[in-house]
């Protein structure tokens, strides 16, 4: 019986050893497969947070720029604004001025309306005071005369002859004006 006996405790003992073996080489691919499970899942976790990181930085960047673009444009809104506010006082001023400088100017502007033919010069009602000083500024300049009508809508003056208007109003030679003139003042209101 000992021999037996023997012969099962060694297949016991070799089929122990061969478990032990198989366990151990289990035991050994489970930490294989677990550490690589490990370092795949720290891969993914570190390139999330990284894109995280990223999304995060070009949100931020792009909040940024809004901002900065609203602020822009509400500086640009404020600077029209106050560009068309110098531009409506000029226009105010230009009402305003006396009847000496009034016929000045519009001495100036007869002199640049060039009209062809007898005319007829439309200036505001409150520059009655002025109107002979222009009808002789006129016949200086030209061969032909010229007769003043009156339209409390006209500031400045209108010289119409024929079919033909000349806009010498106020509001024309501004707005003539305006784009050269715009530079000068935002450089000289704006200089930064």
């Amino acid at each position: 019986m000992n021999s037996i006996q023997n012969i099962v405790d060694k297949i016991i003992k070799e089929a122990n050893d061969f478990a032990d073996e198989k366990i151990a080489l289990a035991n050994s691919e489970r930490d294989e497969i677990l550490s690589s499970a490990r370092n795949e899942a720290e891969s993914i976790l570190k390139g999330a947070k990284e894109q995280s990181e990223q999304n995060a930085k070009i949100q931020e960047e792009r909040a940024q720029a809004s901002g900065d673009s609203l602020v822009s444009n509400a500086i640009l809104r404020t600077k029209v604004e106050i560009l068309d506010k110098v531009f409506s006082e000029a226009s105010e001023y230009l009402k305003n001025m006396s009847d000496e400088d009034f016929t000045r100017l519009m001495t100036s502007m007869l002199k640049e309306a060039s009209p062809s033919s007898f005319s007829k010069i439309v200036i505001n009602s409150k520059r009655k005071g002025c109107a002979n000083a222009l009808k002789e500024a006129f016949c200086k300049i030209y061969d032909f005369g010229c007769e003043i009508d009156f339209d409390d809508n006209v500031f400045g003056m209108l010289v119409i002859y024929g079919d033909i208007t000349a806009d010498c109003t106020y509001d024309a030679m501004l707005k003539e004006q305006r784009p050269r003139l715009e530079a000068k003042i935002a450089k000289l209101l704006f200089e930064e």
